[in-house]
């Protein structure tokens, strides 16, 4: 029996999809949910209960929707291992259509090559096991580039509908979406002539752009998102990040020895602390040996950048690291996912081009940072994946569920926000207001707490009458006394 046409073109690449998706599958979380994770599946909890796009009983205009509404979608189909579906589903599509755009503009081998070493980066690992926005961002972002090409090379109306709808489906699932719309205009200035297309495409194809984001929008500004709520998000000039470097000996108990340290304490632009935030994620996180090999290459390469797509891949590529060094508060390295693939795929074409020739010396680059990749994995593992898969939170919260009433009140010192919101089902506050708590959830989780402090601060009097611990935090909950 023949296989279809699709499986036998794509058989490798499928094959490669399948077993990284079962792993997601089997290794991800079912449960223990903790900070924006567990604040996208309670939006999705609501969205199932009352149709109501809400966290902590009030609308969630800031929050992007597609991935809520994907958890809603996975928790009625798939109910308890909704997490480990959905998580296995964005990897098997973000897969495939790295595969599809790399292929569309190059060959089948680099495209195998760039998908395998973009999804098997550190980055890509450990974050494909979270259910957080980037992933399934990163992926929109390449389906939008690959619309993208397709209505430079067939210039129909109908791929600039594609093109508009896949723009406003990677903006409504993370706000660095809008970095699109001027990377497309860019590379429109800059190549109209070479791929002869007129301003007419580009109008409507901003024109639909804004008519899909339309519906989110005017629901989000009728709550009251304003600009300053926007400005709140998007930070630029006048800021400044907090650098402490602390250099001390440790006993071999791991207790410090406090004699004669040397600390550097001081301010520096946001700006300074993001480009090493970014630059340490690109070495460690996605590709200790790429930036080398990729700066070498490039003095070599006679061709250098004259791909006929090589200008809309280094657009996409300046425009985001510029504005998570420039426009960005804080950076995360998750952040970069969106950015990943035209640093993974210059490498993996100059790896390709040389598979001729130095086959030997491109097979040995592609090995140790294979192995390379592998360590930091196998590092994040023992130090970062533990701290992301804790389950006392859900368990005092689950416990909070079953023992107080629907109107209570839960104020958090140290808890994560969003583990005790989903778990919990109660109004949550994490800030000493004017609200009287009914409970207090005291954790170590965010550094030391001490609830006499919080005592002595509001006069308010309390009792401990639940425990929680799993030996590395603990989660106390405290009971106001009338």
């Amino acid at each position: 029996m023949k296989m279809p046409k699709f499986i036998h073109r794509n058989k490798w690449i499928l094959l490669f999809a399948v077993i990284y998706s079962a792993a997601v599958f089997v290794f991800s979380p079912q449960a223990a949910l903790l900070y924006d994770s567990a604040l996208y599946a309670d939006i999705g909890k609501n969205l199932i209960s009352s149709l109501c796009f809400c966290s902590n009983f009030e609308a969630a205009p800031s929050t992007a929707p597609i991935l809520p509404i994907l958890i809603a979608f996975s928790m009625q189909v798939f109910g308890s291992i909704f997490i480990k579906a959905l998580l296995a589903g964005i990897a098997f599509f973000g897969i495939l259509i790295s595969y599809h755009f790399v292929l569309r503009i190059s060959n089948m081998r680099t495209a195998l090559l760039s998908t395998t070493l973009l999804f098997l980066s550190p980055l890509f690992i450990y974050n494909s096991m979270l259910l957080l926005q980037d992933l399934l961002f990163a992926a929109l972002t390449i389906l939008s580039m690959w619309a993208y090409v397709n209505f430079l090379e067939k210039k129909r109306t109908r791929s600039i509908v594609i093109v508009a709808l896949t723009t406003a489906l990677a903006i409504m699932t993370k706000l660095f979406g809008y970095i699109l719309i001027p990377v497309f205009i860019a590379h429109f200035l800059l190549e109209r002539k070479r791929h002869k297309i007129s301003f007419k495409s580009l109008a409507l194809m901003l024109l639909l752009t804004v008519v899909f984001l339309a519906p989110w929008n005017v629901w989000r500004y009728s709550l009251g998102l304003n600009e300053a709520t926007v400005g709140d998000i998007y930070l630029f000039g006048g800021n400044y990040g907090h650098v402490l470097l602390r250099i001390e000996s440790f006993y071999g108990s791991g207790e410090p020895v406090n004699t004669n340290p040397l600390v550097l304490d001081t301010n520096v632009p946001f700006q300074a602390v993001n480009l090493v935030r970014l630059l340490t994620s690109i070495f460690i996180y996605l590709a200790p040996v790429i930036p080398l090999y990729f700066a070498y290459k490039l003095t070599k390469h006679k061709k250098g950048f004259k791909g006929k797509y090589d200008s809309l891949l280094l657009i996409w590529l300046s425009a985001f690291l510029a504005f998570f060094v420039l426009g960005f508060y804080y950076f995360g390295s998750r952040y970069l996912m969106a950015a990943a693939l035209p640093m993974v795929y210059f490498f993996a074409r100059f790896a390709d081009s040389s598979l001729g020739k130095k086959k030997l010396i491109a097979l040995t680059i592609i090995a140790v940072h294979l192995i390379s990749m592998a360590a930091i994995t196998y590092a994040d593992s023992q130090f970062i994946w533990t701290k992301s898969q804790i389950g006392i939170f859900e368990e005092a919260g689950t416990w909070l569920k079953e023992n107080t009433y629907p109107d209570s009140t839960i104020l958090l010192l140290g808890a994560p926000q969003g583990a005790m919101l989903y778990y919990s089902e109660r109004r949550v506050i994490w800030t000493t207001s004017d609200i009287l708590p009914d409970y207090v959830v005291l954790s170590d989780f965010e550094g030391p707490k001490d609830i006499s402090s919080y005592q002595k601060e509001t006069h308010i009097a309390l009792e401990k009458i639940k425990e929680f611990s799993d030996g590395k935090y603990y989660a106390q909950i405290y009971r106001r006394v009338a």
